[in-house]
């Protein structure tokens, strides 16, 4: 009588097979996986050592991979555009320097939030538009930075603000900036820019907090340079008295 059972599959073949496709795998070069960004993402957009240095950043990889059209760049801050704009004129002001959040800005950052301002002042009196030629404006900014006068400000019809934590999509601070139209940002944009709010703060309101960081600091220096001059004498006194 003839068998007809079917023979059991090859399964040396088949491991062989599939070791050669992991292989493979292995030796192709795979692009870093995207981090993930958002209000309710919980890396947000940052991973860290086991130390809590910073391994990887959403932010820190566009600037040095160049990764979105930069509508403006120097040495210190970069621009571009957000991912959702709000509105059309909605972009983003960048510190090279990876900083945490707004929350970790202290008084020796002022000097970068002011830069941080003049620039978005520059890039709002541009018009560009996302279709528009960012290379012809960036000569004209590059030259306005150094003068402050350059520009024409108008800080009623432009809003400057920074989302507070746990509220900021990245943990790499940034400020936004956008012509401040009501009817444009419709409720949903007016009601998440909101700076008179416990989750959005302005530029005004981020610069004060600064302002008093510094003052304290100073302060300390002072409180401690006159305990250190006081204990002078003090110490010499002593040594006549022994």
């Amino acid at each position: 009588m003839i068998d007809n059972k079917p023979e059991p599959p090859d399964t040396t073949t088949r491991s062989l097979s599939s070791s050669a496709s992991l292989a493979g795998l292995s030796n192709a070069v795979l692009p870093p996986p995207r981090l993930n960004v958002g209000v309710f993402s919980k890396r947000k957009g940052v991973r860290y050592h086991r130390d809590g240095q910073v391994s990887s950043c959403r932010f820190c990889e566009i600037l040095r991979a160049r990764a979105e059209p930069f509508l403006y760049e120097d040495e210190h801050v970069v621009v571009f555009r957000p991912l959702r704009p709000i509105v059309p004129s909605h972009v983003l002001i960048v510190p090279r320097a990876h900083i945490r959040n707004v929350n970790r800005l202290a008084g020796r950052h002022r000097s970068l939030l002011a830069r941080m301002h003049r620039v978005a002042d520059i890039v709002m009196a541009q018009p560009t538009t996302p279709d528009s030629d960012d290379a012809e404006a960036k000569p004209q900014e590059s030259s306005a930075i150094h003068n402050e006068t350059a520009v024409d400000r108008d800080d009623t019809s432009v809003r400057y603000s920074f989302h507070v934590p746990p509220f900021n999509s990245i943990d790499h601070v940034h400020m936004h900036a956008f012509h401040d139209d009501p009817r444009s940002l419709g409720y949903y944009g007016r009601l998440k820019y909101r700076t008179e709010s416990w989750w959005c703060r302005s530029y005004d309101q981020v610069m004060a907090r600064l302002e008093q960081l510094a003052m304290a600091e100073q302060q300390c220096d002072v409180v401690e340079g006159s305990s250190g001059s006081s204990s002078g004498p003090l110490l010499s006194e002593e040594r006549q008295t022994a």
